[in-house]
């Protein structure tokens, strides 16, 4: 790179939830070799590491996930006290906010972007000023299970409701060289099962009373563990907010959207460079939702992430050392 001004780097993380310890292998090995990162884009899980390596906290923050169990998750979320999700996330945004150091978007290199949905107007938003911590829960606060969180006069949910991987933000934040990382399992948020769900609660919604509504979902969501544990919905005049039917099915519709936008197969997200590792997750679990508590394997995803570093870094290094060859598109 002698006499070349150097390319911009930035990375795109994938959601991933409890697979997310990847990427604590993954930066790791990358900033063992001093491979300068100029801006990340990031959402759900990927946000939460993402976050921690900008704040200074990435050996904290493995720690914490090497130790994470089914048991600790429970323990974190908590019933929701308004009608838009089954949980919030208060506790979960105390425990990030210490790996986060309670820092701000304008106080951390590399530059962060938190990539949500805003619920209203069915749009990506990327968060990029004000408080670290709670822009994480926002991209991590997934349709139906957790409530949307407001932002200014913007209710935001789930970043990978529009988008599995956020390549174009880093785009937009000026990076001329894009890698992304993909762990997802499907090429969206919703499987096909689930977004016929979505349907299907919408139409009982319409066709029975609310009330008769929740009682019916409740009694189906009682036979999964996930859902054993959730308060029942309450309709309070003094919360502005969406409904949890109403939210499940926005996002639903949100998705569709996208779906028909992106051809998994062949789309890149936006990215120079999409680096997607083989990560086996059985057809039941991710078909349930219980690979979001699976955190049997957390250590081989950690060296797995390492090894998938060690793998690429050459390749990547490529991609700096050819931008300003003549021809370059």
């Amino acid at each position: 790179m002698a006499n070349k001004e150097r390319p911009k780097i930035g990375l795109a993380l994938a959601g991933a939830s409890s697979r997310s310890v990847f990427y604590v292998g993954f930066l790791e090995v990358l900033q063992e070799h001093d491979f300068q990162v100029d801006y990340i884009s990031a959402l759900s899980g990927g946000a939460v590491i993402a976050a921690s390596y900008a704040c200074g906290m990435l050996p904290e923050m493995k720690k914490f996930t090497l130790g994470m169990n089914k048991e600790l998750v429970f323990s974190l979320i908590e019933k929701s006290k308004g009608k838009g999700g089954l949980y919030h996330l208060e506790k979960v945004e105390e425990i990030i906010r210490y790996y986060t150091r309670n820092l701000r978007f304008e106080d951390v290199k590399p530059r962060l972007g938190i990539v949500t949905t805003d619920l209203t107007v069915g749009e990506p938003v990327v968060l990029e000023i004000g408080d670290i911590a709670r822009a994480v829960c926002a991209s991590c606060a997934l349709p139906f299970i957790f409530e949307p969180m407001a932002w200014g006069n913007k209710l935001l949910i789930d970043g990978g409701i529009m988008s599995v991987v956020p390549g174009p933000a880093a785009r937009q934040a000026g990076m001329d060289i894009v890698i992304g990382l993909n762990l997802q399992a499907k090429p969206h948020v919703f499987s096909s099962w689930q977004v016929a769900i979505g349907k299907l609660v919408r139409i009982i919604k319409k066709a029975l009373f609310f009330d008769q509504a929740t009682q019916l979902w409740q009694n189906v969501a009682g036979s999964l563990d996930f859902f054993k544990s959730y308060s029942p919905l309450v309709d309070r005049a003094t919360l502005n907010r969406p409904g949890v039917f109403s939210v499940l099915g926005r996002s639903v519709d949100l998705a569709i959207k996208a779906q028909k936008k992106d051809n998994p197969k062949t789309s890149k997200y936006g990215c120079d460079m999409i680096i997607k590792p083989d990560i086996h997750i059985p057809f039941w679990k991710h078909q349930l939702l219980f690979h979001f508590v699976d955190f049997s394997n957390v250590e081989n995803l950690y060296q797995l992430g390492r090894r998938t570093a060690e793998e690429y870094l050459p390749k990547m290094q490529a991609l700096i050392d050819n931008y300003n060859e003549p021809g370059r598109n």
